[in-house]
């Protein structure tokens, strides 16, 4: 019989429950739960203190979290620290992350050590409960209580039916709250400033920012806040603002941990009083954020308000996060008062670089040194992650057991729902959280044999795979950021993670193992489909057309792709995002795999979207010729905005003194960092397609975040960004009809001017030219081609000159797999002279020549004076016009040449064009092709065509 006190706390009601349900699992019988009040015969379990273990004699008063599990007579006592904190949610009647448990982890931990309990993950497919036809009380004594107050876990946008679940998890495993609660290191100073509610009268509470006193940024409702703005935490008045806010909302008898952390992102004051309580010289440029500090401004008020609330609150205490700008100790601060706590932010998945964690090592004992007590402040499984398999047990267990020597009072992690991926993850963590002396080898042993039992050991090598995958990672693919995690999901990887899985598979005797091992398959698939995702959102990032992925640098390909190439990459990335989201679908009101991180990634960074516009771009619109404008445009700042009556825009402007600047990047990651203003960017040669009836469009992929575009001098278009209206709209893409500006068939110039109000600003994403509609003009009608592909190439030249060599070259063309190779074996007079004769045209018609060439070396005519001819044109192309009876038409003057420069050496092959009108009289035209000098070259592809 289980037995409760008449008066028992929710917690410990619930205790009872859970061991009754749990027992019945075992077993398949019912155990009756009854009052302290009735008479019960035979063995009994005394669950929380009651009058039975009072006439034990248990009267003791436990430690937070504590409890004890004894076998006295006929009784198992299970009893602890028991309180309800109210009020409850998710169909509780206590906070299940607040409340004491100490008799509710009594009952958990019974029901692991006597009976094999585990619980994996949430969800029923994760419980381990092996059945028994009795149920055997155990003799045993056992005091115990965890090494961390705070075990702490939040997971984003947690959906209604995954609540009882992921809650039972958390629960059954020990987690919780030892003191404070869920928000006690939340941004809070919008709340203690009661939003905007004082701006009117005192502006000058609010942060001063570029010269003016400025409110919090809230949502619609004027209630919600904002990613920035803070306050004038050098103002005595804001101070008493705080110190009367934190006494109306406690009791001065609470013995809790209340928010004092800042709001979330920057807009700090920057007026001079707050200014002179930063000591920038303290700190190297790789401190804080982007290298600015503001840890000594912001605990001196800190410390200030901590001193006067401890004259009516003395158990209160706050809690403040160390985050970005607050990182670093106060190095001004001797210490910090003792109703402090800190919170300091880590990635303890990137302690793989040992410069990484040696900096939070060295940053914790800072803290500690200024009598900090500590709290470490996780993303055990952020969005960042995207759901990915990210596994870290050893490091979670050498962080957890440095941080127990550090003193650190807890572990507070957030996360999403991804226990499909990193459900070994959070398990170990809430075993060693516990208890962090647990051997690591031993937990995760238990794990797998509980979980597959014949499968344990492939399921282990799985495991195993993808941690030493995780942990051998490259250090320059350390960080958590989508831009590296392709380069550490290789296919080969996940090819070998999947074998591992089949394997268990087909090693496991019941279809309970074989869920299990499906559950993990889940999180396989997502990491797989979503770098295979990035992986060729990357390949499009290298071939010109950006998808933003932080972290990711565009790399230089080996070889230009074709554009049927980059089409195709465009089809798949689009197919294989849409068939990865597919797939999360059913997971949307899952604890599996909650698709959210992925969603939010995907909304900021907008890689489906940007895919879809180069679907749409390259692919859904056949009438469209779309054209990538070059990366690199020309760039000046304009603080005092005055370019455009200096003629900024026109296209004759000299522009030959401005910067280089990329339209892929903000220009503050371009060495313009800190600038807010105007800006221009500038772009000549631009060639527009003629097609009789089109319209022509440029398109930006995103500027940041108003501009006047400016084509061939005239104002072509505007955007100006309204925040309001559309908050988001700096990362959307413009387009602009500029039909009437350009000149088709002509070299256009572009102008832009940016004006950027704050943050990053400029040209961020890549421009186009979009051409649509109108009629295809009639393409080019070759009129001659060589192209060296057959053996018939003899019978179609002639050759000029003696000392020289000509055969078909044995390493490839231009685009085919011959060239000619000419060896010229002296200096001129030898040469070699290639002649085309009496190829037809038409009378007074306009012709384009082409020719591809390379030199593989070529040396000077020594000896010769005339600097024409030490240095030849290489090649030499002369065209002269023949009538129908075989005359030359006119005069010398009126020979057509085209000359290419002397170089010693060209890389890769070059081209020589020239663009020709024969006269009226004109029935064929001779073409000669000459090389002067001594050297070796190739020749390819020489084009006569219609123009």
């Amino acid at each position: 019989t289980i037995v409760i006190s008449s008066a028992a706390p929710q917690v410990v009601r619930f205790a009872a429950v859970e061991l009754q349900n749990h027992f019945r699992k075992i077993s398949g019988e019912d155990f009756p739960i009854v009052s302290d009040a009735a008479e019960v015969d035979g063995p009994v379990i005394l669950v929380g203190r009651s009058r039975a273990t009072d006439r034990l004699g248990l009267r003791e008063t436990f430690e937070n979290e504590s409890f004890l599990i004894r076998s006295q007579g006929n009784a198992l006592i299970l009893m602890g620290d028991d309180y309800d904190k109210l009020p409850g949610f998710y169909g509780y009647e206590f906070n299940y992350r607040t409340s004491r448990r100490g008799t509710l982890f009594a009952v958990y931990t019974l029901l692991e050590k006597a009976y094999g309990v585990r619980w994996l993950w949430p969800g029923p497919s994760g419980e381990i409960i092996p059945r028994r036809d009795t149920i055997v009380l155990p003799n045993m004594e056992l005091r115990d209580q965890p090494n961390f107050s705070w075990r702490h876990i939040w997971w984003y946008k947690l959906p209604s039916p995954t609540r009882s679940e992921v809650t039972l998890w958390y629960m059954r495993n020990k987690l919780g709250i030892g003191f404070g609660g869920h928000s006690s290191f939340a941004h809070s100073w919008f709340g203690h400033m009661e939003g905007n509610k004082h701006f009117a009268d005192h502006p000058e509470w609010y942060s001063l920012i570029r010269g003016e006193r400025r409110p919090f940024v809230t949502g619609k409702d004027g209630k919600t806040i904002g990613m920035s703005r803070q306050v004038c935490t050098s103002n005595p008045e804001v101070v008493a603002q705080f110190v009367r806010s934190l006494r109306r909302r406690y009791d001065p008898k609470d013995d809790v941990l209340a928010s004092i952390s800042p709001n979330d992102g920057s807009g700090f004051c920057e007026c001079a009083q707050c200014k002179a309580l930063d000591h920038p010289e303290l700190y190297g440029p790789k401190e804080g954020y982007d290298g600015l500090v503001l840890s000594d401004r912001i605990f001196t008020f800190v410390n200030t308000v901590a001193r006067e609330i401890r004259k009516t609150h003395p158990k209160l205490r706050l809690g403040i996060y160390s985050y970005t700008y607050l990182r670093p100790s106060p190095r001004s601060i001797a210490k910090l008062e003792p109703n402090v706590l800190v919170g300091m932010t880590q990635i303890q998945a990137l302690y793989g670089d040992p410069a990484y964690q040696a900096r939070d090592h060295k940053r914790a004992d800072e803290w500690v040194a200024r009598g900090g007590t500590l709290m470490a402040r996780e993303y055990l499984g952020d969005y960042h992650w995207l759901l990915l398999i990210h596994p870290q047990t050893r490091i979670l267990a050498q962080n957890l057991r440095r941080l127990k020597a550090k003193g650190y009072a807890g572990y507070d992690s957030e996360s999403g729902l991804d226990f499909a991926s990193n459900h070994l993850n959070y398990y170990v963590m809430a075993r060693m959280l516990w208890d962090v002396n647990l051997d690591l080898d031993t937990v995760i042993m238990d794990f797998c044999t509980k979980a597959y039992g014949p499968a344990a050991a492939e399921m282990r090598a799985f495991y195993t795979l993808l941690e030493d995958n995780f942990a051998s990672r490259d250090i320059k693919h350390m960080e958590w950021f989508a831009g590296h995690f392709p380069q550490w999901n290789r296919p080969e990887t996940m090819a070998l993670a999947r074998r591992h899985l089949k394997a268990a598979t087909a090693a496991a005797d019941s279809d309970a193992i074989r869920t299990r091992i499906q559950y993990a398959t889940i999180g396989l698939d997502l990491t797989e489909k979503t770098a295979e995702f990035l992986r060729l959102c990357q390949r499009l990032t290298d071939s010109g057309l950006p998808v933003h992925m932080r972290d990711y640098t565009k790399q230089s390909l080996p070889k230009t792709p074709s554009r049927d190439r980059v089409v195709a990459w465009i089809k798949e990335a689009k197919a294989r995002g849409d068939a990865l989201f597919a797939y999360l679908e059913p997971y949307a009101e899952s604890s599996a795999a909650h698709p959210w991180p992925l969603l939010y990634m995907d909304a900021t960074e907008r890689w489906r979207t940007t895919v879809d516009e180069y679907h749409k771009l390259y692919v859904g619109q056949p009438d469209e010729i779309v054209d990538l404008l070059p990366l690199v445009w020309c760039f000046r700042t304009d603080p005092k905005d005055d370019g455009e009556q200096q003629g900024w825009q026109h296209p004759d402007f000299d522009d030959t003194a401005w910067s280089k600047i990329k339209t892929d990047a903000f220009w503050e990651k371009q060495g313009n960092e800190g600038y807010d203003g105007y800006a221009w960017y500038r772009l000549g040669g631009v060639k527009i397609p003629s097609r009789e009836g089109a319209t022509h469009h440029l398109r930006f992929g995103a500027v940041d975040e108003s501009c006047r575009l400016f084509v061939n001098g005239k104002l072509a278009g505007t955007f100006d960004y309204d925040e309001k209206k559309d908050p988001d709209s700096w990362k959307k893409s413009l387009e602009f009809d500029v039909t009437s500006f350009v000149r088709p068939g002509n070299e256009n110039a572009i102008a832009v001017r940016v004006h950027d109000n704050a943050y990053a600003g400029g040209i961020w994403k890549r421009v186009f030219l979009i051409t649509r509609g109108g009629k295809e003009p009639e393409s080019p009608k070759e009129v001659m081609h060589a192209d060296f592909e057959d053996d018939l190439w003899r019978q179609r030249v002639q050759f000029g000159g003696k000392n020289h060599e000509v055969q078909l070259a044995p390493d490839g063309g231009h685009e085919s797999e011959r060239s000619l190779q000419i060896r010229v074996n002296g200096p001129f007079p030898d040469e070699c002279s290639i002649h085309w004769t009496k190829v037809s045209v038409k009378p007074g018609a306009t012709y384009a020549l082409t020719v591809f060439y390379r030199i593989v070396q070529a040396e000077e005519n020594a000896g010769e004076n005339r600097k024409w001819l030490r240095r030849p044109a290489l090649p030499d192309a002369r065209i002269i016009a023949i009538d129908a009876k075989g005359k030359k038409c006119g005069t010398s003057k009126d020979t057509i040449w085209a000359r290419a420069a002397f170089q010693a050496k060209t890389e890769g092959w070059q081209t020589l064009r020239k663009v020709f009108s024969v006269p009226q009289t004109a029935a064929m035209i001779h073409l000669k092709i000459s090389f002067h000098a001594k050297g070796e070259y190739r020749l390819d592809d020489v084009i006569i065509q219609t123009w």
